[in-house]
């Protein structure tokens, strides 16, 4: 049987050469002792499976790889040491470094898709070959041939999506994970005082991590950023293991391993704290303020700050002798160190689409590892296009790479102060009550002082303005800060990246509303559902309405919701259910707009036009041309307007219907009377 040729690639440029595995393989392949023909299957274009005369891959067994019952081969992967990928005990790991680098890849973002650009990148860097996307078509072939060669199945371990490949492993089959968890019953044996129990655990966690991760891959930027979070996890097991240590009296024992680790890290308050208290219990009082003074210089000079308000009352209590203070400032220290916030709001299940916008503005907020800042990111886009969910998904995507926490906070646009929610994340960092200041700016700083120890995500939703946002701010590089709001609100923030947002396409609508209310529901019905979305003004909010009627027996039918959401007198009332409400979507742009915007909007209205430009606004409102460019820019931004389509003439816009509606219902219907005169 001869090799077939790619007749097409994921989703990129076609390719019109068969890959070329070396001499042994320009014809055909002998794999486990028979041959094989190579096709290319209907469900992942430009993929090549190894299959037999029937078109079944050989010796393919079903994996149950979450229960690991007899009977089933284990799969195993390893990232804390060298790469290793073992099937039932055997190794199986390719020795080609770049086939390597995508096992390694796509492992570190396991159950997640892995787009072709970011593997691309990642082996190439930023001046790939013109090759790139069939040789990276050619390791997937290497990598599926290997694990079916192996006894598993590769259309249930490796599959190919639209945009890229996702790596689907169980919750045993990556010893990273399997290392986390033994970290998490660590830190619960702590908390509840099993002191031996946490140290027992711990120290297996630690065992799985004889050498650097990773040694032995040449990776990229997310491998690298990668690296970076696993060598800061392993860290945080290892001050778990001195804690539990310290409780259990071994205070000689681990002075030797905290010096060390101090003078690695030397701007680690937390290791100098347990280094202090540990000198100062076996009576070398002296010592541990020695080590005070060291981290007090270096902070000073070469970070301009001061060492944190819990270090200094240590060192003062030691200074004073104070044995019994220094046990109880030594369990606030420990208790507060032992707290990782994790605040953001669940994943959102029903999420659809926007593959390509989670995939760029992960890599945007993905620190550089040289950066001299925190990477800051402004999501922007008009009320009601989906840009709390999008945060919050694309968050949960890299919340693995922060593992001093992740912040969260709704700032309501603008109904909440920086005041409460300083309060809230200090709290959530473990200060108590009385440790945070009544003051914002001396709250502000202790916030800043926190995180300028810790690389943290912080996530701030529907920001009404700068001002609002820049006391929540890091200083801290290597942290992240999102936020999401308007242009007009957090546009232009000093040290931001924009990354703007704009409403999902009318395919992706559809999507997601099959998505909320069930592929079945929703079969035979795409018309239907494509009506409803332009109804619906493409906005998913409302089309989470819409859903939610669909799914209670409001609607019984999405014909019948269709039917309803068509009276344009009724449409701002069927898009109301529960707290959700397509006129406070609206509302939240209208407040944002000045006197001249609201004025537009009206005369836009009342005019009843089809289509509206700079020099029919003016002639309406008696501006001159440059206001009304402005005015429109303005709608636009807030999507109370739209561009439209070429052929209708240069600098044209509609005001889409349920606009119209919300305007009229703003107006108590008094637009529909005016018109009428």
């Amino acid at each position: 049987m001869a090799i077939g040729k790619k007749v097409s690639s994921v989703c990129m440029a076609e390719s019109t050469t068969a890959p070329t595995f070396g001499n042994d393989h320009q014809q055909d392949v002998r794999y486990g002792g028979g041959l094989f023909d190579m096709r290319e299957r209907k469900d992942a274009p430009g993929d090549q499976y190894v299959t037999d005369d029937n078109g079944n891959e050989p010796n393919c067994h079903r994996v149950n790889r979450d229960t690991g019952r007899a009977g089933v081969l284990p799969l195993m992967i390893s990232v804390l040491s060298p790469l290793s990928l073992t099937v039932g005990g055997v190794d199986v790991t390719p020795t080609a470094p770049k086939l390597r680098t995508i096992i390694a890849h796509l492992a570190l973002r396991r159950n997640r898709v892995v787009a072709i650009e970011s593997l691309v990148s990642e082996i190439w860097g930023q001046d790939p070959p013109v090759s790139a996307t069939a040789t990276l078509q050619t390791y997937m072939y290497q990598l599926r041939r290997t694990i079916t060669q192996s006894g598993l199945n590769s259309k249930e371990i490796l599959l190919t999506k639209p945009v890229g490949y996702e790596l689907r492993l169980g919750p045993s089959e990556l010893d990273l994970d399997i290392f986390r968890n033994l970290v998490g019953q660590a830190r619960g044996h702590l908390q509840e005082g099993a002191d031996e129990a946490a140290l027992e655990v711990v120290a297996k966690a630690l065992d799985m991590c004889p050498t650097p991760p990773l040694n032995d891959v040449i990776g990229g930027e997310i491998i690298d950023s990668c690296i970076g979070q696993i060598a800061e996890s392993v860290l945080q097991a290892v001050e778990l293991r001195i804690e539990a240590k310290l409780r259990l009296g071994y205070h000689q024992e681990i002075v030797a391993e905290l010096k060390s680790l101090c003078a690695e890290h030397p701007y680690h308050e937390n290791l100098h704290a347990k280094l202090m208290v540990s000198l100062q219990r076996t009576g070398r009082r002296s010592d541990a303020l020695v080590v005070y003074q060291t981290i007090r210089r270096k902070l000073q000079d070469e970070l301009g700050i001061d060492p944190s308000a819990s270090l200094q009352e240590l060192q003062s209590k030691i200074l004073n002798a104070d044995s019994s203070a220094v046990s109880e400032i030594e369990s606030a220290w420990q208790t507060r160190e032992m707290i990782t916030p994790a605040q953001l709001p669940g994943n959102i299940a029903e999420f659809t689409g926007r593959a390509a916008e989670i995939e760029q503005l992960g890599r945007i907020l993905t620190p550089d590892q040289n950066t001299l800042a925190p990477t800051v990111v402004t999501l922007t886009g008009s009320p009601g296009t989906g840009k709390s969910a999008l945060a919050v998904r694309v968050c949960h995507e890299i919340r693995e790479r922060f593992c001093h926490g992740q912040l969260y906070a709704d700032l309501g646009g603008g109904t909440v102060e920086p005041y409460q929610v300083l309060g809230r994340f200090l709290r959530g960092a473990g200060f108590k009550g009385e440790e945070i200041p009544a003051d914002l700016d001396e709250r502000s700083q202790l916030f800043r002082s926190w995180t300028g120890q810790h690389e943290v995500l912080i996530l701030l939703d529907n920001a009404a303005s700068r001002a609002q946002v820049r006391p929540l701010l890091t200083s801290r590089p290597g942290s992240t800060v999102l936020i999401t709001g308007t242009q007009l609100a957090v546009g232009g923030l000093e040290g931001a990246r924009s990354f703007r947002l704009d409403a999902p396409s009318l395919n992706e609508c559809v999507a997601i509303l099959s998505s909320m209310v069930g592929a079945e529901r929703m079969a035979g019905e795409e018309d239907v559902a494509h009506d409803i979305a332009q109804l619906c003004d493409q906005l998913p909010v409302a089309l989470r309405i819409v859903a939610a009627k669909l799914s209670t027996g409001v609607y019984t039918s999405p014909t019948e919701a269709a039917q309803r959401l068509a009276d344009p007198e009724a449409r701002l009332k069927e898009l109301r259910f529960g707290e959700w409400d397509i006129r406070e979507t609206y509302s939240v742009g209208y407040r944002l707009l000045d006197g001249q915007g609201r004025k537009a909007l009206t005369m836009m209205a009342i005019s009843d036009l089809t289509s509206m430009t700079s020099v029919r606004i003016a002639e309406l409102c008696g501006w001159s041309r440059l206001q009304a460019d402005r005015v429109l820019t303005q709608l636009k931004q807030l999507r109370f307007l739209r561009s439209v389509a070429a052929g209708i003439g240069p600098g044209s816009y509609i005001m889409p219907p349920l606009v119209r509606s919300f305007i009229d219902d703003l107006m108590n219907g008094e637009i529909a009377i005016v018109r009428a005169v």
